[in-house]
């Protein structure tokens, strides 16, 4: 592939992260040479403060236990909501689906509200289990809440909350979309690789593929036989992904002559 091809290629993939990064090399810029490195030096003061912090701890379980459950609820929340709207998408839902930027904004916010919870709660209860959970549960409740009177909402927190839900399970649903294109044209590279051509049009005829589409197929793909396996492929998959792959998993077992 050409350099620069390969380059413009990259950047539109992590473009997200570019401008991440273009952004924070201006920020630091910027303090550098018009703040005197203020925003620096706070970010250095803060990272040492929650070190000191964490070091100070004398009991740092049950902070680390309530991250890991608040985290683990906030997933478990999202995953039987999107079950429960979509059950055709449970059995593809993954824990690597939901490693995206809106997921981590919705676990920061989840676990923030959890920590301001545990501190109340943790001088007030004699069990520290009791407290971590109880903390986690408050935190995905709020979430979950939809108290109204007169029409507005009593719990804005909950609207909010709601509003970041809706954006990690949209990101969720590109994802998908991404995985099923992908998985598709693997699909039917190998059938088209498998299958000879002439199986190939057999198939196509029993799933009742009209002839102006087989027309059209001829036109497009000329003498390139390679074409036309890939485009009677695509249609044999568009039609049924599962029919695909038993007639690769049939010709792959077929002994070779």
């Amino acid at each position: 592939m050409d350099p620069r091809a390969s380059i413009i290629f990259f950047a539109r993939r992590h473009r997200a992260a570019l401008i991440v990064a273009a952004t924070a090399a201006v920020a630091l810029l910027a303090d550098h040479f018009l703040a005197g490195a203020a925003m620096r030096g706070l970010a250095v003061r803060s990272w040492g403060a929650a070190r000191a912090w964490f070091d100070g701890l004398t009991e740092p379980e049950p902070w680390l236990a309530l991250a890991a459950l608040t985290v683990f609820l906030a997933f478990a929340n999202l995953y039987l909501k999107i079950a429960l709207q979509a059950p055709n998408l449970q059995r593809r839902l993954r824990p690597p689906l939901f490693f995206t930027m809106p997921f981590a904004i919705y676990c920061s916010v989840y676990l923030l509200i959890s920590i301001m919870a545990f501190t109340m709660l943790r001088d007030t209860i004699d069990s520290t289990f009791v407290a971590v959970v109880s903390a986690s549960l408050l935190g995905i409740g709020l979430g979950n809440a939809d108290v109204k009177f007169g029409g507005f909402s009593l719990l804005p927190i909950s609207e909010f909350l709601q509003g970041l839900e809706g954006v990690v399970q949209a990101s969720i649903g590109v994802e998908l979309s991404e995985l099923d294109v992908a998985k598709r044209a693997r699909i039917r590279d190998d059938l088209a690789g498998v299958v000879p051509l002439d199986a190939l049009r057999r198939e196509c005829r029993f799933l009742g593929v009209e002839e102006q589409t087989f027309a059209k197929i001829q036109e497009t793909a000329g003498d390139d036989q390679a074409t036309e396996a890939g485009l009677l492929a695509r249609e044999i998959v568009g039609r049924s992904e599962a029919n695909a792959l038993r007639i690769i998993d049939d010709w792959r077992r077929r002994p070779r002559r």
